[in-house]
């Protein structure tokens, strides 16, 4: 959020509470998007050293900061919203990561502080050492940022806990507790920012039990774990991850019906018409038919921007619209 005194920040804090904290319709529709818009980076640390072998780069938020071309950090919107509404927790403000493109024009505009990459890892050592979750951009290649969320200010997590929707958030781990090793301290009760873990008595004796409907693998219960008795496992069904933010629109068009919308956006042209009138057809089938149009056209869709020349040109195209971006905000 800015903080250059240009707007009245208590009153735009507390209008963005009542919209995305006391009502739902715009948190539901976000969070009906498939792929979801963000999805949760484990905790690295807390990995045992054979885990780390199956570890994929894009799952390590530790990855994302080093090959990224530009690093900036900035104010937590949700904190800093939070503080205005007189509801902020301790935890820092000053730990918003974004990357690349996303970050260059964020520096520019003065809302983010471009840093280096060391910088950029001391501040996910500190989030971590925090026990505050990574949750970050829904795509392998080209992550626009990092969020570091507390169970008590961030918006994703807030909206996943009172609507129930934690699946589409985790990582391709979850927890599990030793009972012989496990003291029922509750720590880790209190710690896990999705409220997934409770104090259950088995046999005369207190211990943690995790609730893996709710259970995103974030790894923040294990690093406060004083009988380590808390894991992480990986999982059998790993999650799909879209390779950029061009597959995970798409795909997402198709899940709703809207792809035609993206392809034929000119509502001048007779043929644009006529061809989103021909997709919506094809999204109005039957499930079964639908299911075989949507893998068809993903497959042709992605085969064809994915070839070299393909990528070029839009590579090019990218590059010239940023340059007259830049040309018409000077």
């Amino acid at each position: 959020m800015r903080e250059d005194g240009k707007f009245d920040r208590k009153a735009l804090s507390e209008a963005f509470y009542q919209y995305m904290n006391v009502e739902e319709d715009f948190v539901r529709d976000v969070l009906g998007i498939k792929p979801a818009i963000a999805r949760v980076f484990v905790h690295e640390t807390a990995l045992a050293p054979d885990d780390h072998k199956e570890i994929l780069d894009y799952e390590r938020a530790s990855a994302v900061i080093k090959d990224a071309s530009c690093i900036t950090v900035g104010t937590c919107y949700c904190r800093h919203k939070m503080e205005h509404v007189g509801r902020a927790c301790d935890n820092p403000q000053d730990v918003c990561l974004t990357f690349n493109s996303c970050a260059e024009n964020l520096s520019k505009r003065g809302v983010a502080k471009k840093i280096s990459t060391k910088e950029g890892l001391a501040v996910l050592d500190r989030c971590i050492n925090l026990g505050l979750v990574q949750i970050g951009d829904n795509i392998q290649s080209g992550v626009n940022f990092i969020c570091n969320c507390c169970g008590c200010c961030c918006e994703a997590i807030l909206a996943a806990k009172r609507l129930g929707n934690y699946e589409d958030f985790r990582s391709n781990y979850f927890a599990i507790n030793n009972e012989d090793q496990c003291s029922g301290c509750g720590v880790c009760v209190k710690r896990c920012p999705f409220e997934a873990i409770t104090l259950v008595e088995k046999e005369g004796k207190k211990m943690a039990q995790v609730d893996l409907s709710k259970c995103v693998g974030c790894g923040v219960c294990t690093r406060f774990c004083g009988k380590k008795s808390l894991k992480l496992k990986r999982r059998e069904d790993l999650k799909y991850v879209p390779f950029n933010t061009v597959e995970r629109v798409v795909v997402a068009a198709i899940d709703e019906g809207k792809l035609q919308n993206y392809i034929f956006d000119n509502s001048a042209l007779w043929t644009h018409r006529y061809l989103r009138k021909f997709l919506g057809v094809i999204f109005s089938l039957p499930p079964a038919k639908q299911a075989l149009a949507s893998r068809q056209l993903q497959s042709r869709f992605f085969a064809a921007i994915n070839k070299k020349a393909m990528k070029e040109a839009y590579s090019k195209l990218y590059q010239d619209g940023e340059k007259l971006v830049e040309e018409k905000n000077k």
